[in-house]
């Protein structure tokens, strides 16, 4: 079996000390060397797919998108924003759909065409991931978030 060792980040508020786990070891300078300049206080994926890697970031408002593909062209877009500016529309015309849990809070799902879009919510954050990954892939993937001072 594998152990995981978590750091935790405390940023304190006058309300409320918030505490996030960020997990030890991770290659978090690496990561760093993707993302656009100035870009901090966000999630990113500690665990991807085989074969993904990052392709682009972009930011609207106060929403980021982190894209990545791999060989065959398969797109995992992650974007995340704050609780207060997230209002997310996802079609529901010929979909599945349901709610799951992600680190034991309420996310909604749906799969088109072999492509899941997974929503929810964690630390004041809205995320939205969408891929051609299977939904217990994309619950890993969210589980997996680190973040990313």
């Amino acid at each position: 079996f594998r152990l995981k060792i978590f750091d935790f980040i405390f940023e304190n508020n006058k309300e409320f000390t918030k505490v996030v786990p960020v997990e030890s070891g991770s290659n978090v300078l690496t990561i760093k060397k993707n993302l656009p300049k100035g870009w901090q206080g966000l999630f990113y994926p500690g665990y991807l797919p085989e074969g993904y890697l990052f392709a682009e970031a972009e930011e609207i408002g106060d929403s980021k998108t982190i894209v990545f593909n791999n060989k065959n062209e398969a797109i995992l877009i992650l974007t995340q924003g704050p609780l207060y500016e997230s209002e997310m529309r996802v079609n529901n015309e010929g979909v599945e759909s349901g709610e799951v849990l992600v680190d034991g809070s309420s996310a909604f799902w749906t799969s088109r065409k072999g492509e899941v879009t997974l929503i929810w919510n964690q630390n004041e954050y809205g995320f939205l991931l969408y891929g051609p990954e299977s939904l217990s892939e994309m619950i890993k993937i969210a589980e997996g978030l680190l973040y990313i001072k």
